[in-house]
């Protein structure tokens, strides 16, 4: 028993001095580091300062935009809604300071530290390497010289922060050079922050009066601020990616005609707010003889109290895209020419990555991700997964976007801030080198109004020794109006032909005959005088199409081996043919009155069996009696997808799926399609006759050696 009381008394001692020694220690520290105010301590101890506290973290931190220091202010501006109370100061921002977990905060403090180092080391060492390729240099990088290339082997060494971001070296920037200029406002406003704009039942009826004048939302724009915020939506990636500190200087040049107030100063305003001053020469507002009275005196006047040099330039004549274009580019003064539509809106850090591949090689041409802005919302699409399209066209020439190649996503390796090679450019933004623009022809100035151009620049460029990257750091948001809301001066499918034939008369060499067989209307318009154009083709030594799929987009659409290209018709009816129904992004195939003019009855029969229309081919459906639709071409010639690969059966003159034991049958009576049916040599209605195009024979010769690319 005397034992028993004695083991208990021994163990209240030590319970007793253990909490006296934790008391102690708790004053101790309390005196080294006080602490007050409510943000001391933590489970109510107001005393003991916070873990961070003792390991200095947020001492350590640096916000790398403070390296570049404060940038001037813009002036106030008037607006129409909203008061403006400040402007925020990237200085005053508060800093944001990584959390340590509770749980042995020394240890994961030290392991962020070491991982953060290292991966921004190899990153950095990696862009060092590709800077040195990109430049043919042959001396070795230097770590020592360059980069603090310390490593950490001693658990006991803290490291902050800040020392990581001395692995970036004084001649280059992470991210952006400087932050922008954005206005602050006192309450809620209508768009700002990409908030949605929302219409009273008032403005909804106001708004469909009014809608087809710009063909999008004027009623809404002009309640969005013509400095609204946008958050930044570039990829993780882009926010520590390293740029050269000295790029050159670039004119931004905006060509516009009969455009709105609000989304044209959005366009100007978005350009000063997010652009380094030290690299924003001028903007040049081409006025494309508007009748509007707000883009005259008004305007001027405007632009004139702004802190950037705007010029406008007023043309007296209704002159096109290229013509204005061409008349900015003689009033700029700019290293490098960035030209942007009127209808647009830059985001943050768009403009240091386009330059900075042009400062790498100056016959590298940029252009941004090109963001949706709603026409009805005036809301900004935003993506910061990374994945993002690259440009192309199809045999009609039009523009369309694509998934990036397989070729491009070898290269780029997952790294989502790389740029990759494009095959065209959509044309309505893109920078340039002002002096490679000179050497490169300018624009074809025998093109009018607007289209056609884009494509034209893009295979000058390639064809003749140039690079066209998409930029996927730097973005700007575009109003994508579904019809053009202005009048062109003459018929406008004769003049998207005449631009076309231009293009393909100088640069698809006798690819060009294949485009007449599917545009025949363009084949007898005289385009004009080319001569001038191909001379610049043949003193540049310009390489030819057939190198352009091999090299840039072999795992284009465009790339077919053709067997046969011609018509198919109804072996009872020669005049009822197979029709692709005007449709360029797919649809049921038709039996239509045959109008001998090519173009939407003409198809090609591929070395891998495919029945091919421009960039479409045809697919069986699973069932029977389903119609037949114009898909996306799978596979290759080695391996063509089995649902689209067709056999024609010269005995029974049946087209056969052998896949789905299916064939092609005339379903007149019923309605003018064409459906999927069980294969009976008997049935008339599956008989067809596939009758060659005069042309076939040199395209079959033309197009026999292209590259066997997987497009699956």
């Amino acid at each position: 028993m005397a034992y028993s009381r004695t083991k208990w008394l021994i163990v209240k001692v030590v319970i007793a001095t253990s909490c006296l020694w934790a008391v102690i220690d708790v004053g101790i520290i309390s005196l080294i580091c006080p602490c007050t105010g409510p943000d001391c301590g933590s489970g109510g101890s107001r005393g003991v300062p916070k873990l961070a506290d003792l390991f200095g973290r947020e001492q350590d931190i640096e916000d790398p935009s403070h390296r570049h220091g404060v940038v001037p202010r813009e002036p106030l501006l008037p607006q129409k809604i909203g008061d403006k109370i400040s402007e925020q100061d990237p200085a005053e921002r508060p800093e944001e300071v990584p959390q340590v977990p509770d749980e042995d905060p020394g240890k994961h403090l030290k392991d962020f530290v070491k991982d953060q180092r290292n991966i921004k080391r190899k990153k950095f060492m990696d862009r060092l390497k590709h800077l040195a390729d990109k430049k043919n240099e042959t001396k070795d990088i230097e770590e020592d010289e360059t980069v603090e290339t310390t490593v950490f082997e001693d658990e006991n060494t803290s490291p902050s922060v800040k020392e990581i971001e001395r692995t970036v070296p004084d001649d280059m920037i992470r991210g952006e050079l400087e932050p922008p200029r954005e206005a602050v406002y006192a309450h809620v406003v209508p768009g700002d922050m990409n908030n949605r704009v929302i219409l009273t039942a008032e403005e909804k009826e106001l708004d469909k009066k009014t809608f087809s004048l710009h063909q999008f939302s004027v009623v809404a724009s002009d309640k969005v601020p013509v400095r609204r915020r946008l958050p930044d939506s570039r990829h993780e990636e882009c926010l520590t990616r390293l740029y050269p500190r000295h790029l050159p200087d670039t004119s931004v040049i905006i060509v516009f005609h009969n455009e709105a107030n609000s989304t044209l100063l959005r366009t100007v305003h978005s350009v000063i707010d997010r652009s380094p001053r030290s690299l924003l020469t001028e903007i040049i507002l081409v006025d494309d003889c508007s009748l509007m009275g707000h883009l005259k005196e008004p305007l001027d006047e405007y632009v004139s109290k702004l802190s950037v040099t705007v010029k406008v330039v007023h043309l007296p004549e209704r002159s096109g895209l290229m013509l204005a274009r061409l008349a900015g580019y003689r009033a700029a003064s700019g290293t490098v020419l960035l030209f942007l539509d009127s209808h647009c809106e830059c985001r943050r850090g768009w403009l240091e990555p386009l330059l900075a591949e042009i400062a790498l090689d100056r016959t590298t041409v940029v252009t941004p991700i090109i963001q949706v802005i709603s026409t009805n919302s005036m809301q900004v699409s935003s993506s910061s997964t990374g994945s993002f399209s690259v440009g192309g066209f199809d045999w009609s020439l039009n523009f369309n976007w694509y998934n990036q190649p397989i070729s491009e996503k070898i290269r780029i390796a997952g790294d989502k801030s790389l740029p990759a090679r494009s095959p065209a450019m959509a044309g309505g933004l893109f920078a340039i080198d002002k002096s490679y623009f000179e050497e490169l022809g300018l624009y074809d100035d025998q093109m009018t109004i607007w289209g056609g151009e884009n494509v034209e620049i893009s295979l000058r460029i390639w064809q003749c020794g140039g690079t066209l990257l998409t930029v996927p750091c730097s973005m700007v948001g575009h109003v994508f109006r579904a019809t053009s809301p202005y009048k062109w001066g003459g018929n406008v499918g004769e003049i998207l032909n005449h631009n076309n034939k231009r293009l393909a008369d100088v640069w698809l060499g006798d690819f060009k005959y294949l485009w007449y067989i599917i545009n025949p209307p363009a084949a007898r318009l005289n385009a004009g005088d080319i001569s001038e154009r191909l001379a610049i083709k043949e003193n540049l030594q310009c390489k030819n199409f057939t190198w352009f799929l091999e090299n840039v987009w072999p795992e284009s659409p465009l790339n077919v081996k053709i067997l046969a290209i011609g018509v198919i018709h109804m072996a009872q009816d020669e005049k009822l043919c197979l029709d692709s129904g005007a449709t360029r992004g797919g649809g049921n195939i038709l039996i239509y009155r045959c109008h001998n003019q090519g173009g939407n009855q003409v198809f090609i029969y591929t070395a891998g069996h495919q029945i091919y229309f421009n960039r479409l081919c045809v697919e069986a459906p699973t069932r029977y009696g389903m119609p037949l639709s114009l898909t996306g071409c799978h596979g290759n010639t080695n391996k063509t997808a089995p649902s689209q690969k067709w056999i024609f059966i010269k005995e029974t003159q049946q087209i056969m799926n052998e896949h789905r034991q299916s064939c092609f049958e005339n379903q007149v009576r019923s309605s003018s399609r064409l459906i999927s049916a069980i294969c009976d040599p008997l049935n008339m209605s599956q008989k067809f006759e596939y009758i060659p195009n005069p042309q076939n024979d040199k395209l079959v010769e033309l197009t026999k050696n292209l590259p066997t690319i997987s497009r699956s």
